[in-house]
């Protein structure tokens, strides 16, 4: 191997892992969301099932 293959190697290895990084990054971004966003929906169903038991029990 020599020196001209080590530079295209660095090239082309260095983007690669900064796009694997990112992707695993967004990856956990998109997760954390989809977690949230479960969690608000069943917070909203516990409070909409609270109301009408409430208003059920008036």
């Amino acid at each position: 191997m020599d020196r001209d293959e080590t530079v295209k190697l660095l090239f082309l290895g260095i983007p690669a892992l900064v796009l694997s990084l990112s992707l695993f990054t967004s990856a956990f971004r998109v997760g954390d969301m989809l977690v949230w966003y479960f969690r608000e929906i069943k917070v909203q169903i516990f409070k909409a099932r609270r109301k009408l038991t409430n208003q059920s029990v008036f």
